[in-house]
């Protein structure tokens, strides 16, 4: 769920591999994660706000979506 307190979880698509990255909204980079299939952020290192999570796929596609922590 989105705000999340202790984890989220990024679902991607079947074979999709690539890079997740968390970025606070200062932008600077918090994590850096090779990831596939299903992954679990693990939350309680950040305090409540906002953060971006993008995602980098080895083909070239690219997303960012917010995630608000509680």
């Amino acid at each position: 769920p989105n705000p999340a307190r202790n984890a989220a979880w990024v679902n991607l698509p079947d074979g999709a591999t690539g890079t997740l990255l968390l970025r606070d909204a200062m932008g600077r980079l918090l994590m850096t994660q090779a990831v596939n299939g299903r992954f679990r952020i693990g939350l309680s290192a950040y305090g409540p706000g906002t953060y971006v999570v993008t995602w980098q796929g080895a083909d070239g596609a690219q997303g960012s979506v917010p995630l608000m922590v509680r």
